[in-house]
């Protein structure tokens, strides 16, 4: 099954909450702490830190340099990943390349934001004299729109939208880190407000403080940290699909171009995959993956929804932690909250909401949306034991 040089040792996640009054910089000292510790490694013993951009931190155009001093670390190998909510994925994928090609040994791979608690970013969208003042204003109204486009394409309905909602709440409230375990209910999807025509509260993620942090190195060397080793058997990643095209296909996404070349390193179908764990800003980026990856097509997408369980002992687990749409989104580590759930489930210690089968574990990373086109980057990886 794929490649097996590569492991994920460890990992380390920070309890989210709103408004928790703590820096960026605090709470990326206790992911790396937190994440040395569980490793059983000293900090000079990494050598390499890949570092996601936040939403707090992004007018420093020196922002990994910063994190590096504000750590007290000197790794011999440095990236800032700036693909938006892809950047957890795309992280773990460039310290693999790395370390394959003997620039370091041992990387953390280091999420954290605190956009409820100091919000420093200023979008300079390509098309942004479209955007301001008076346009989308920002994701919901994007979404909103492309939302608008695939219910009219694929038809898929609320209620399609509200049972990935359903699902992911159900599993939240087996998770004690996530923000929203109250109950939810096709009537309190349908009650709840609307955000943007379509897109109502409950499609949409809601903004907290925290993240998490791994450690990526060779299955050698994670010999003496760990012996439940997550392997990355394969990924996948497009940017700016159908580029060139000044007014694209919104419905047409990176996951098409990206899924395949994951799957086929990683030598598994979807139909082998045993929990999928989609990044989830909003409900119709889940329902689209699902025919974007190749676990059905557009055209039985809506009848795949209807007739899929997707629940924590059902035909695809669907993000068992409760995803972002109910854990919370911290900015932009929130591709972390994704990530870990995929490892903690594929290392056995995701407490009641434990999948019996969790290997393989497809985790996907997707980031930046503007007018007129869907998300800029996609990238799709397969974990397993």
């Amino acid at each position: 099954m794929g490649k097996r040089d590569i492991v994920i040792a460890a990992y380390y996640e920070t309890k989210y909450a709103r408004r928790s009054g703590r820096s960026v910089y605090d709470l990326a000292g206790e992911a790396a702490s937190g994440v040395l510790k569980n490793a059983g490694l000293k900090k000079d013993e990494v050598d390499g830190l890949a570092v996601l951009t936040a939403f707090s931190g992004a007018n420093e155009p020196f922002w990994s340099v910063r994190v590096c001093e504000a750590l007290g670390m000197s790794p011999r190998w440095l990236q800032m990943v700036d693909v938006g909510g892809a950047s957890a994925v795309a992280a773990v994928a460039r310290a693999a390349e790395a370390i394959r090609d003997g620039r370091a040994e041992v990387v953390m791979v280091l999420g954290v934001d605190s956009p409820t608690t100091e919000w420093n970013t200023v979008y300079k969208g390509y098309r942004a004299e479209f955007e301001e003042p008076y346009g989308p204003m920002g994701p919901p109204g994007l979404f909103a729109l492309f939302q608008r486009r695939v219910m009219m394409e694929l038809g898929i309905t609320e209620r399609h939208l509200g049972k990935i909602a359903i699902t992911q709440r159900n599993h939240a409230r087996l998770n004690p880190n996530a923000l929203l375990r109250d109950e939810m209910t096709m009537e309190s999807y349908l009650n709840s407000r609307m955000i943007s025509e379509p897109l109502r509260l409950f499609d949409c993620v809601m903004f907290c403080d925290g993240g998490g942090a791994l450690i990526v190195t060779t299955a050698e060397r994670a010999e003496s940290i760990t012996d439940k080793p997550v392997y990355v058997l394969g990924w996948g990643e497009f940017h700016n699909f159908n580029g060139s095209d000044p007014a694209p296909d919104v419905t047409q996404t990176g996951f098409q171009a990206a899924a395949p070349p994951a799957f086929k390193e990683a030598e598994i179908s979807p139909d082998d995959v045993k929990t999928f764990q989609p990044y989830d800003d909003f409900t119709v980026a889940v329902a689209m993956q699902l025919a974007e990856c190749g676990f059905t097509t557009r055209e039985e997408l809506p009848r795949y929804i209807e007739e899929t369980d997707f629940s924590i002992k059902g035909d695809l687990p669907l993000n068992t932690g409760g995803g972002q749409l109910s854990v919370g989104q911290p900015g932009l580590a929130g591709g972390m909250v994704n990530l870990i759930e995929g490892v903690r489930q594929l290392r056995g210690e995701a407490g009641e909401r434990q999948v019996k089968d969790a290997n393989p574990t497809v985790v996907t990373g997707l980031g930046v949306v503007t007018l007129a086109r869907n998300w800029h980057s996609s990238i799709v990886m397969v974990l397993g034991r």
